[in-house]
């Protein structure tokens, strides 16, 4: 009843409290009931029987339970774990969320890096020294802010506090190996339990004899401000008479099994660390076979899951046509994609009705498995939303897969953003742009114009006169076309109504201690332009971008040069760079020509490795690539498709921007397609 009289009373918390009797709804019948409860003990006589008397919460009691509220829910971060936090339940996000680019073992080998898509290889989290001198609030801090300079995407705003806790205690025990926890608590039984506690809760039978408390070891508060190498230190080097010395007794390796122990009693189903079999993880993405000797109730569970994993479904939609008074032509072809964890396309193709309707039916639903409907009208290629397998039996029930008429009026087209990193090395200037556009019309913003391949120009970027392209950072070279005179980038997707859209490039430009760089606008700006700039040694001046501060770099520090702008269409952003590059060895390319991503800064990088967006590039590139209208596709044309996607890949691989392996499946996979095709036409 606690709960009615926090509500009741003016505590500032009690706005939060009543979101989480929102969020709570099982909670909300359990008070209904205990509610109900209380009004049916009255006697016949219509007096309260008093069965009890509970005392009111303390502020202490009110506070912590509204911690728990904020911890599961919305607000901000309280710093540490406020139960321990559940080392299964890291296992299920890490499998879902962080797998794609760290690898099911967190070895850092993860398929987004496996195939070249992810420049920087993550950390190897079975590596003991990964973690070892970081504390686990330090890594539960990465999480939540993320590491954008090694392309990690912040996760504050899509987990909340008690499963980013999961997932940072998760990863940051994954290099404990099994021996060493039980050599680690054999260890602690005989030199710490006496006074912790074997519970590690500083109540052994001894902790009445210190001159002081004996330190929780389950205190989470304290705990996640420890590093590895702290605990080892602190019970190597003892604490006064407080505690003894053990660095002689138990020597760095016994420390570092202790350490490991004492983290162990802190946490949720600390056993999956002393059961853990290397190549097995906790939560895998293949369904795991129920186990013969389990119980039946276990056993039918596990088989319930695994039906679940292989369900099939029905898959329903409409084609609607986005653009005002346009309708939608009769049959159109859809096609649906199914890509599963190493990006391999399953395709099937529908025709719509009358009304622009579609179905698709006995779709295997696999959590795995990544779903997107295509079609293409006027040329080009339209996609709905991309939805992973555990959302998609519900989205599936009522698809709508928009397309729009088409228009080249530059005037719909503004450019939102502009932002320029600059590094002076030696005598040339290395330049990574990012830019932003937004379509206000309601209508695709392309052109008539061939880019060859089925592609058509669409947006493009002026760059100053000189530039020579060196790459595009998070997309493929095939999108682009590059013009040297007047040098410029060409975007080759289209812009569509609503949805935002950009890209990156790196450029390079001579410098010989001073430059004026005038780069033209082909659109309207309205936005912030900023420039960063690298090393100090060089000033940029300018009328339009007043100097505004230092930003700090994983590396290096950049002066920071900005303003917001509204400029019309053919505008020049202009300005000056003087003073002397000196010998900087710092760049955002390597030799290998490959974005070197710890020469970054965090507002910079915005590399879409987002596995979505790289399903729709796939599926945008290939029907732009083999130039396909959906409508008469023959045999022969789809047998030339792949020998030329089979003569790309060769070509990747000889370039070295393939991993062997990856290239290896692929390549495969291609040629048994290609058998089938081959067998079809030659029975046609």
């Amino acid at each position: 009843m606690w709960i009615i009289r926090l509500l009741m009373t003016g505590v500032s918390r009690k706005f939060v409290l009543a979101h989480f009797l929102y969020r709570k709804p099982r909670f909300c019948l359990l008070l209904a009931v205990m509610l109900l409860a209380s009004a049916c003990g009255a006697n016949l006589a219509g007096e309260p029987e008093v069965v009890a008397t509970l005392r009111p919460p303390s502020q202490e009691e009110i506070a912590a339970a509204t911690d728990v509220a904020l911890q599961s829910g919305e607000g901000e971060d309280i710093g540490y774990p406020l139960t321990p936090p559940s080392l299964l339940r890291g296992a299920e996000i890490f499998a879902d969320r962080c797998a794609a680019c760290h690898g099911i073992e967190g070895r850092g080998d993860g398929p987004l890096f496996e195939s070249g898509q992810l420049t920087v290889q993550p950390p190897d989290f079975t590596d003991p020294e990964t973690a070892h001198n970081q504390s686990p609030q330090e890594w539960f801090a990465t999480i939540t802010n993320g590491r954008i300079e090694n392309f990690m995407p912040p996760w504050g705003n899509e987990l909340n506090e008690a499963d980013r806790w999961a997932v940072a205690m998760y990863t940051y025990t994954l290099a404990y190996e099994p021996n060493e926890m039980r050599a680690g608590e054999q260890l602690y039984t005989l030199s710490c339990a006496e006074c912790h506690g074997e519970s590690g809760r500083g109540d052994g039978p001894r902790a009445s004899e210190i001159n002081r408390p004996v330190n929780d070891l389950t205190q989470q508060s304290t705990i996640v401000t420890l590093s590895d190498a702290t605990i080892v230190n602190l019970a190597a080097e003892g604490i006064g008479e407080s505690m003894p010395a053990f660095g002689a007794s138990l020597g760095e390796e016994g420390l570092r099994t202790v350490a490991q122990y004492i983290r162990s009693l802190a946490l949720d189903e600390p056993e999956l660390i002393r059961n853990r079999v290397r190549g097995q993880p906790i939560v895998t993405e293949e369904p795991v076979a129920p186990d013969a000797t389990a119980a039946p109730e276990q056993t039918s569970q596990a088989a319930a899951s695994g039906d679940a994993q292989s369900e099939t479904i029905t898959v329903v939609g409409r084609v609607v046509n986005g653009t005002a008074g346009s309708s939608v032509p009769d049959d159109l072809v859809v096609t649906l994609h199914q890509f599963d964890a190493d990006f391999t396309d399953t395709t099937l193709d529908v025709m719509t009705d009358a009304d622009g309707s579609f179905r698709f039916d006995d779709i295997t639903l696999d959590a795995n498995t990544q779903y997107v409907v295509e079609t293409t009208y006027r040329e080009r290629t339209f996609l709905s939303d991309i939805f992973p397998g555990d959302t998609f039996a519900e989205a599936a029930n009522d698809l709508t897969l928009t397309i729009y008429e088409l228009t080249e009026d530059p005037a719909v087209i503004t450019m939102t953003n502009l932002i320029t990193q600059i590094d002076a090395v030696g005598d040339g200037l290395q330049i990574l742009q990012i830019v932003e556009f937004e379509n206000s019309s309601d209508r695709v913003f392309t052109s008539t114009t061939s880019a060859g391949a089925g592609r058509f120009a669409s947006v493009s970027l002026q760059l100053p006169p000189g530039s020579v392209v060196l790459g595009f950072p998070g997309s493929t070279e095939s999108r682009f076309v590059v013009l040297e005179e007047p040098a410029a980038v060409i975007d080759t997707f289209p812009l569509v109504p609503g949805e935002p859209h950009g890209f990156q490039v790196v450029y390079f430009l001579p410098y010989d201690g001073g430059a004026i760089i005038d780069q033209a606008l082909g659109y309207r700006f309205d936005g912030e332009a900023q420039v960063f700039v690298n090393p100090s040694s060089v000033e940029l001046i300018s009328e339009q971008l007043p100097h505004t501060g230092t930003e700090q770099g994983a590396q290096v520090n950049y002066e920071r040069y900005a303003a917001m702008l509204t400029l019309p269409a053919g505008e020049v952003l202009r300005y000056e760079l003087r003073g002397d590059a000196g010998d900087a060895a710092t760049g955002v390319v390597s030799s290998s020509g490959r974005v070197e991503g710890g020469s970054l800064l965090p507002i910079v990088v915005v590399l879409l490795v987002g596995s979505g967006l790289f399903v729709g590039a796939i599926v945008y590139l290939r029907r732009a690539g083999t130039g396909e209208t959906k409508k008469g596709r023959t045999t022969d044309q789809l047998i030339d498709a792949l020998v030329q996607q089979i003569a790309e890949l060769d070509d990747e691989h000889e370039r070295g921007d393939i991993n062997h392996d990856v290239y290896q499946r692929r390549r495969q996979q291609l040629k048994s397609r290609l058998a089938e095709l081959m067998g079809e036409g030659e029975e046609s």
